[in-house]
């Protein structure tokens, strides 16, 4: 009866497409809910942040992720600018997943509601954000560099699995954040751990090997590295840095889905 439930869970996804929709719409105006720019910020901060890295480490600092033979001064804040947009979609669905369902408490105790629909949203929110930085990130790569190589195609195809990782991320935490409201408190400290072992501010290519021997399973890491390697520097596309992200990816999405399936029955009894 448990497995016909979960296989339903899954063919509703379609079903509840405009409840999706909509949920999914309002976690992204929240964002911006009573500021006078409103939606505009979500490209303002990024644009912002790209200046701010641009005048510190391109021209004050003049620092090199040392790939490039000759990098020009936007090849470190770019590089750093594409980590932060890759890592942010994690990160960000990590600090809001722990509360989403503890925050939805009259959903889940007097509505008939798909909550499982709940985490989609929310990741689906924070991948708009994600994108609007990427369009940025692409848009000045094209004009402050030697121009995006053919290499930059694959970059959605790095995306899409980290999308997956959210998900599955965002199931796990807001389930398990029902039961342990102490994992608010944790994802602070495991969001820094993930920043600083994700080769944002350096290159992979540079710790050394005993460590990367264990931050190389960090599929965020890889993502990095893999969307600077295509849209920076038009290096090749590795397809077994490419083929673990799905794994892990895919990997995820179905933890999380079926822990959130599994623990969901208790939530009205907890909350």
């Amino acid at each position: 009866m448990q497995k016909k439930e979960k296989n339903k869970s899954w063919r509703r996804f379609f079903e509840h497409r405009q409840l999706l929709v909509r949920f999914t719409r309002r976690y992204i105006e929240r964002q911006t809910k009573g500021s006078w720019l409103g939606l505009f910020w979500l490209l303002l901060n990024p644009l912002l942040m790209l200046g701010l890295y641009s005048v510190v480490f391109g021209v004050i600092m003049g620092s090199s992720f040392g790939v490039a033979d000759d990098p020009g001064p936007y090849d470190f804040p770019l590089g750093i600018f594409i980590g932060l947009t890759v890592l942010g979609l994690v990160t960000e669905t990590m600090g809001q997943s722990s509360n989403l369902i503890l925050a939805s408490e009259n959903l889940v105790k007097k509505v008939v509601f798909p909550i499982h629909l709940l985490p989609v949203a929310l990741v689906g929110s924070i991948f708009f954000k994600t994108l609007m930085s990427g369009l940025l990130a692409l848009l000045f790569l094209s004009f402050l560099t030697d121009g995006l190589g053919p290499q930059a195609l694959y970059f959605p195809l790095i995306l899409f699995p980290m999308v997956l990782f959210a998900l599955g991320l965002s199931w796990l935490l807001s389930a398990l954040g029902v039961y342990f409201r102490d994992s608010q408190q944790l994802m602070g400290f495991l969001s820094t751990a993930l920043f600083y072992s994700s080769a944002v501010f350096y290159p992979a290519r540079g710790i050394p090997e005993p460590i990367y021997a264990w931050l190389k399973y960090n599929p965020v890491l890889q993502a990095v590295e893999l969307s600077r390697d295509v849209l920076l520097w038009d290096i090749s596309l590795a397809p077994d840095k490419l083929l673990y992200l799905y794994l892990a990816g895919i990997g995820m999405s179905l933890l999380g889905f079926f822990s959130f399936q599994g623990l969901r029955n208790g939530f009205a009894d907890v909350l």
